[in-house]
Protein backbone atom coordinates (compact mmCIF):
# COMPACT_ATOMS: atom_id res chain seq x y z
CA UNK A 1 0.00 0.00 0.00
CA UNK A 2 1.37 3.25 -1.18
CA UNK A 3 0.75 6.66 0.83
CA UNK A 4 1.03 9.84 -0.39
CA UNK A 5 0.06 12.93 1.82
CA UNK A 6 -2.38 15.46 1.04
CA UNK A 7 -0.62 18.14 2.80
CA UNK A 8 3.33 18.70 3.32
CA UNK A 9 5.26 16.22 5.10
CA UNK A 10 6.33 18.23 7.67
CA UNK A 11 6.47 18.68 11.59
CA UNK A 12 5.21 22.11 11.72
CA UNK A 13 2.17 21.26 9.43
CA UNK A 14 1.26 17.60 11.84
CA UNK A 15 1.10 20.02 14.66
CA UNK A 16 -0.78 22.71 12.95
CA UNK A 17 -3.96 20.33 11.85
CA UNK A 18 -3.41 18.69 15.43
CA UNK A 19 -4.31 21.81 16.82
CA UNK A 20 -7.16 22.46 14.59
CA UNK A 21 -7.99 19.01 15.79
CA UNK A 22 -8.50 20.28 19.45
CA UNK A 23 -9.59 23.68 18.46
CA UNK A 24 -12.31 22.21 16.47
CA UNK A 25 -14.11 20.23 19.49
CA UNK A 26 -16.17 21.53 21.72
CA UNK A 27 -15.81 21.16 25.19
CA UNK A 28 -18.06 18.65 25.81
CA UNK A 29 -16.03 16.78 23.00
CA UNK A 30 -12.73 17.42 24.59
CA UNK A 31 -13.69 16.15 27.79
CA UNK A 32 -14.79 13.08 26.66
CA UNK A 33 -11.78 12.39 24.47
CA UNK A 34 -9.90 13.16 28.03
CA UNK A 35 -12.12 10.45 29.77
CA UNK A 36 -11.85 8.04 26.95
CA UNK A 37 -7.56 8.38 26.77
CA UNK A 38 -7.86 7.53 30.93
CA UNK A 39 -9.40 4.61 30.25
CA UNK A 40 -7.12 3.35 27.66
CA UNK A 41 -4.08 4.11 30.02
CA UNK A 42 -6.52 2.36 32.58
CA UNK A 43 -6.85 -0.62 30.43
CA UNK A 44 -3.34 -0.99 29.76
CA UNK A 45 -2.42 -1.08 33.53
CA UNK A 46 -5.01 -3.27 34.21
CA UNK A 47 -4.74 -5.57 31.55
CA UNK A 48 -8.26 -5.38 30.16
CA UNK A 49 -11.27 -2.96 29.26
CA UNK A 50 -13.96 -2.91 31.92
CA UNK A 51 -17.31 -2.72 30.69
CA UNK A 52 -17.88 1.27 31.03
CA UNK A 53 -14.51 1.88 29.77
CA UNK A 54 -14.93 -0.12 26.79
CA UNK A 55 -18.64 1.33 26.29
CA UNK A 56 -17.07 4.72 26.55
CA UNK A 57 -14.22 4.01 24.14
CA UNK A 58 -16.58 2.77 21.38
CA UNK A 59 -19.47 5.43 21.86
CA UNK A 60 -16.58 8.22 21.66
CA UNK A 61 -15.23 6.18 18.31
CA UNK A 62 -18.72 6.14 16.95
CA UNK A 63 -22.07 6.20 18.50
CA UNK A 64 -23.98 4.07 16.01
CA UNK A 65 -23.42 0.56 16.51
CA UNK A 66 -24.21 1.52 20.70
CA UNK A 67 -27.15 -1.58 21.33
CA UNK A 68 -24.11 -3.68 19.40
CA UNK A 69 -21.75 -2.78 22.16
CA UNK A 70 -24.06 -2.99 25.16
CA UNK A 71 -25.06 -6.27 24.17
CA UNK A 72 -21.61 -7.37 24.84
CA UNK A 73 -21.56 -9.11 28.53
CA UNK A 74 -18.57 -8.27 31.25
CA UNK A 75 -16.97 -11.32 31.25
CA UNK A 76 -16.52 -11.37 27.63
CA UNK A 77 -15.43 -7.90 27.05
CA UNK A 78 -12.80 -8.73 30.21
CA UNK A 79 -11.55 -12.09 28.31
CA UNK A 80 -11.65 -10.33 24.89
CA UNK A 81 -9.52 -7.29 25.48
CA UNK A 82 -7.22 -8.84 28.14
CA UNK A 83 -6.40 -11.10 24.95
CA UNK A 84 -6.07 -8.60 22.87
CA UNK A 85 -3.47 -6.48 25.54
CA UNK A 86 -1.55 -9.02 26.36
CA UNK A 87 -0.55 -11.06 23.22
CA UNK A 88 2.44 -9.98 21.23
CA UNK A 89 0.44 -11.24 18.15
CA UNK A 90 -0.15 -8.02 16.39
CA UNK A 91 -2.47 -10.05 13.83
CA UNK A 92 -4.53 -11.32 17.09
CA UNK A 93 -4.42 -8.36 18.59
CA UNK A 94 -6.77 -6.45 16.69
CA UNK A 95 -8.79 -9.25 15.20
CA UNK A 96 -10.00 -10.55 18.37
CA UNK A 97 -11.71 -7.40 19.37
CA UNK A 98 -13.56 -7.78 16.01
CA UNK A 99 -15.53 -10.42 17.84
CA UNK A 100 -16.88 -7.71 20.12
CA UNK A 101 -20.89 -7.20 19.24
CA UNK A 102 -20.65 -3.75 17.03
CA UNK A 103 -16.58 -3.36 17.23
CA UNK A 104 -15.63 -3.29 13.89
CA UNK A 105 -11.66 -2.85 12.25
CA UNK A 106 -12.19 1.45 13.18
CA UNK A 107 -13.43 1.00 16.61
CA UNK A 108 -10.74 -1.99 17.27
CA UNK A 109 -8.42 0.43 16.24
CA UNK A 110 -9.79 2.62 18.83
CA UNK A 111 -9.42 0.53 21.52
CA UNK A 112 -5.55 -0.37 20.43
CA UNK A 113 -4.66 2.93 20.52
CA UNK A 114 -6.51 4.32 23.79
CA UNK A 115 -4.32 1.29 25.33
CA UNK A 116 -0.80 1.80 23.91
CA UNK A 117 -1.02 5.29 22.70
CA UNK A 118 2.09 5.61 20.69
CA UNK A 119 1.84 2.11 19.18
CA UNK A 120 -1.56 2.46 16.99
CA UNK A 121 -3.54 4.98 15.10
CA UNK A 122 -6.89 5.38 14.77
CA UNK A 123 -8.69 3.89 11.60
CA UNK A 124 -10.67 6.26 10.20
CA UNK A 125 -11.75 7.74 6.53
CA UNK A 126 -10.53 10.96 7.48
CA UNK A 127 -7.05 9.60 8.58
CA UNK A 128 -6.95 7.84 5.52
CA UNK A 129 -8.25 10.17 3.05
CA UNK A 130 -5.08 12.37 4.45
CA UNK A 131 -3.06 9.86 3.20
CA UNK A 132 -4.21 9.32 -0.18
CA UNK A 133 -5.07 5.56 1.31
CA UNK A 134 -8.32 3.93 -0.71
CA UNK A 135 -10.74 3.00 1.49
CA UNK A 136 -13.13 -0.61 1.26
CA UNK A 137 -16.47 0.23 0.39
CA UNK A 138 -17.56 -2.28 3.17
CA UNK A 139 -16.44 -2.28 6.98
CA UNK A 140 -15.63 -6.36 6.50
CA UNK A 141 -13.03 -5.81 3.53
CA UNK A 142 -10.72 -4.13 5.79
CA UNK A 143 -7.60 -6.87 6.32
CA UNK A 144 -4.42 -7.58 8.64
CA UNK A 145 -2.13 -6.73 5.94
CA UNK A 146 -4.45 -3.60 5.01
CA UNK A 147 -4.05 -2.33 8.91
CA UNK A 148 -0.75 -3.42 9.08
CA UNK A 149 0.63 -0.89 7.06
CA UNK A 150 -1.92 1.53 7.84
CA UNK A 151 0.10 1.15 11.28
CA UNK A 152 3.31 1.23 9.69
CA UNK A 153 3.00 4.33 7.79
CA UNK A 154 1.81 6.46 10.70
CA UNK A 155 4.23 5.16 12.98
CA UNK A 156 6.94 6.17 10.47
CA UNK A 157 5.73 9.47 10.35
CA UNK A 158 5.69 9.64 13.82
CA UNK A 159 9.17 8.58 13.80
CA UNK A 160 10.26 10.97 10.94
CA UNK A 161 8.96 13.76 12.76
CA UNK A 162 9.70 12.64 16.62
CA UNK A 163 6.09 13.39 17.11
CA UNK A 164 3.51 11.13 19.56
CA UNK A 165 1.09 8.65 17.85
CA UNK A 166 -1.73 10.96 19.12
CA UNK A 167 -0.41 13.58 16.89
CA UNK A 168 -0.16 12.10 14.04
CA UNK A 169 -3.59 10.88 14.06
CA UNK A 170 -5.30 14.16 14.95
CA UNK A 171 -3.62 16.09 12.67
CA UNK A 172 -4.59 12.80 9.94
CA UNK A 173 -8.01 12.98 11.08
CA UNK A 174 -8.81 16.60 10.86
CA UNK A 175 -7.20 17.73 7.54
CA UNK A 176 -9.25 14.55 6.11
CA UNK A 177 -11.98 15.88 7.95
CA UNK A 178 -11.89 19.24 6.91
CA UNK A 179 -10.68 18.65 3.16
CA UNK A 180 -11.96 15.04 1.81
CA UNK A 181 -14.84 15.47 -0.53
CA UNK A 182 -18.10 14.36 0.86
Amino acid sequence: MRYKLHFPNQSATFQHWANEYVSAQSAAKQQEEKKAIAFGKQAAQRGYYTRSAFLHVCGWKSRRPDRFHRSNKTRFIRDVTAIALSTNSERLRIEILTILEGVKWPTASALLHLAFSNQYPIMDVNALWSLSIPVPREPQKYTFPYWWRYVQICRSLAAKHNLQMRTVDRALFQFGDVHRPR
